[in-house]
């Protein structure tokens, strides 16, 4: 009798004469090899250029697909994982370090009305406050936050509070006169509810009416603060931010996007490491009974299990065993700081920025290769300021309200950083030390036959042309002459020539004042210095001109 078999919808019947229990067997077999073909086809279709359609990097890893990672899988990971916070955080606090200057004309020392202006708008966000400062300004404060949180998803907004009179967010502002409050809010928190699809308005393909969800449920859902349910919102009264943008201006990368793999694993290895210690210092057992009282031996586990749990959660330290030995497992707990180590250097390479920056502790160090690196991420800073925290989040900004009527109407208005050394003292004084002991050494080492002090002073300590001539002037000159003149000469014994030229100023001109004749050792412009040393040469010229009529 043919029997009908159903796997996964589809009949089978027993046919060629092979028992229905043959037929299962073979039928089991054929679908297990349908499912690992369907998985390695599914794992070659994103192994996203891997080269081995065999497996799927990201599946063996368990890394999720781009694809599957939303706005709210970032802001999770930002809130519970500190390294993530890092990576979104790194950009916006190292270039916001130091305020920028709004001028209209930076010859009016009184200042201008818009610059007034500017200068007390962030008073009005402080209430009634008898400080006044625009360094203390919390709207800089505002801009970096929005700076921060338009990295977490793939935008940001800051929204305005205007004296506008609607009463409704939803209503586009035409005109206002106050700045009442400033709120940001990150991708997760907001939905475009409307684009604007017409391709001839200047606005095309940008939002033109957001959602935003007034209270944060992760922050405030046990909280007293007040729970306003989401609302629309003009985009008039919205400033909207992306950074890492690549294919339109409205939606940029999420800083976590490039490095999610690498951070998926640091988690792994944080919370490896952890559990592992936890097993480790708690380490389990193997119970043995007695080999003589044979392999049927009854054991009570509720018993034992008991006990255990009784020296494991309580500060019972003792147990009673019957025909039984424990054999304590050896605990397996290994450093995983290599590891970490490994995976910061990755983020670091994706985020260009160096490992002692990122990690907090200070900058490059003693090493010309660190020195180099912290350069380079100065440099970096500074062309993000003027790329993106300048033209992206500051000029929109100021240009709105100037649109709205808050700011008065500049004829033109700049944004000036101020690139002056941001270090710390104990990082100014690491500076100080490195270009004290180049210095010491330079004199030392007697390079000055090789390269002249300004040479060196202006090309390899970076000073000016003239603050190396001021400096060479006041170390030479009478008033600052030592008690112990040869001491400016460390490293080498001073012509006795040198020595009185420096305690009497008795320098060379370049044309002599008696005689008119032009010294061919003092360059134009020489310094005192140039002067002594050209001193030096005039006279064992004038030696060996002696010396030669003698013979």
């Amino acid at each position: 009798m043919a029997r009908k078999l159903i796997m996964n919808g589809t009949h089978f019947e027993n046919i060629g004469g092979y028992s229905s229990e043959m037929n299962i067997n073979r039928l089991e077999a054929l679908t297990k090899s349908i499912q690992n073909t369907a998985t390695t086809l599914s794992r070659s279709g994103n192994n996203y250029g891997d080269g081995d359609d065999r497996r799927s990097i990201d599946d063996e890893c368990g890394y999720p697909a781009t694809e599957d990672l939303d706005p709210d899988s970032y802001r999770f990971l930002y809130d519970r994982f500190g390294v993530a916070e890092r990576v979104v955080n790194i950009l916006p606090m190292e270039s916001w370090k130091g305020q920028p200057t709004i001028f209209e004309d930076e010859s009016n020392d009184e200042g201008t009305e818009f610059e007034k202006a500017w200068g007390t708008l962030g008073n009005q966000l402080i209430g009634e406050s008898k400080f006044r400062d625009e360094e203390g300004s919390p709207i800089w404060e505002f801009l970096m936050r929005l700076d921060i949180i338009s990295g977490i998803g793939s935008f940001g907004v800051l929204l305005l509070g205007l004296d506008d009179g609607a009463g409704d967010l939803s209503k586009e502002v035409k005109k206002a006169s106050k700045l009442l409050w400033l709120q940001t809010y990150d991708e997760s928190l907001v939905t475009v509810s409307a684009w604007d699809e017409e391709p001839e308005s200047p606005r095309y393909l940008q939002p033109l009416t957001y959602q935003i969800a007034f209270g944060d449920p992760r922050v405030f859902a046990d909280s007293p603060y007040p729970q306003v349910s989401s609302k629309e919102v003009h985009w008039s009264r919205i400033i909207h931010v992306a950074d890492n943008i690549l294919n339109n201006e409205v939606l940029g990368v999420p800083r976590m996007r490039p490095v999610y793999n690498h951070l998926y694993d640091l988690r792994k290895l944080y919370g490896g490491s952890g559990e592992m210690y936890w097993k480790g210092a708690f380490p389990g057992y193997f119970l043995e009974t007695h080999p003589q009282l044979g392999p049927d031996v009854q054991v009570n586990t509720t018993s034992i299990a008991t006990q255990m749990e009784q020296m494991q959660n309580s500060l019972q330290r003792y147990g009673v065993l019957n025909g039984m030995t424990a054999n304590q497992m050896a605990p397996q707990v290994v450093d995983p700081s290599p590891q970490i180590a490994r995976g910061i250097e990755a983020l670091c390479i994706r985020l260009a920025c160096p490992v002692k920056v990122f990690t907090g502790s200070g900058p490059g160090g003693l090493g010309a290769k660190e020195d180099h690196d912290q350069d380079l991420w100065d440099d970096r800073m500074r062309d993000r300021k003027r790329k993106h925290n300048t033209p992206r989040i500051i000029v929109p900004f100021i240009d709105r309200l100037i649109d709205l009527g808050v700011l008065p109407e500049p004829a033109q208005y700049g944004v000036k950083w101020d690139d002056k050394d941001e270090s710390t003292p104990g990082e100014k004084a690491l500076i100080l030390t490195q270009r004290t002991e180049a210095m010491s050494k330079y004199v030392a080492g007697g390079v000055d036959q090789l390269m002249q002090p300004v040479d060196f002073l202006t090309k390899e300590m970076g000073y000016s042309s003239e603050e190396a001539e001021e400096i060479i002037d006041e170390a030479f000159s009478p008033e600052q002459t030592p008690d112990d003149p040869s001491s400016m000469f460390k490293g080498a014994e001073p012509d006795p020539f040198e020595v009185e030229a420096a305690k009497q100023g008795a320098f060379p001109d370049r044309v002599n004042e008696e005689t008119g004749e032009e010294n061919p050792f003092v360059k134009p412009g020489a310094s005192n210095l140039d002067r002594s040393l050209a001193a030096t040469a005039d006279k064992k010229a004038n030696d060996d001109k002696a010396k030669a009529k003698k013979k």
